[in-house]
């Protein structure tokens, strides 16, 4: 199941080509920049839907309405959106059931 990949979630992707361990393709990066739709929202990056998706009420659209700065890389925009994601008192009281499963929708509609 999802819920048992959890303790390894998180960071860049890394395959495994010929023994050595090299990055994945950017598409596999939660903070690359790209638009898509999830749950008839449009988004900036896999990092700031699921962020936001914590959430309930004001948080949630701060963090919907976080919009990357002309000249920001696609890190240092996800490292905001994360950021703004870790303060908040309208967290979901489901989220640590669900977590791992919206990363998954989140990821497959991007």
């Amino acid at each position: 199941s999802l819920a048992s990949l959890e303790g390894v979630m998180g960071g860049p992707c890394f395959l495994v080509v010929d023994g050595r361990k090299v990055l994945g393709p950017p598409c596999t990066d939660n903070f690359q920049l790209r638009h898509f739709e999830f749950e008839n929202q449009r988004w900036h990056s896999v990092e700031q839907c699921y962020q936001a998706l914590k959430y309930t009420g004001e948080r949630r659209q701060k963090i919907h309405d976080l919009k990357p700065f002309a000249a920001e890389s696609a890190s240092a925009y996800g490292q905001r959106c994360w950021r703004v994601g870790q303060i908040g008192r309208e967290l979901r009281h489901d989220w640590d059931k669900i977590k791992v499963e919206i990363m998954y929708q989140v990821c497959k509609s991007k």
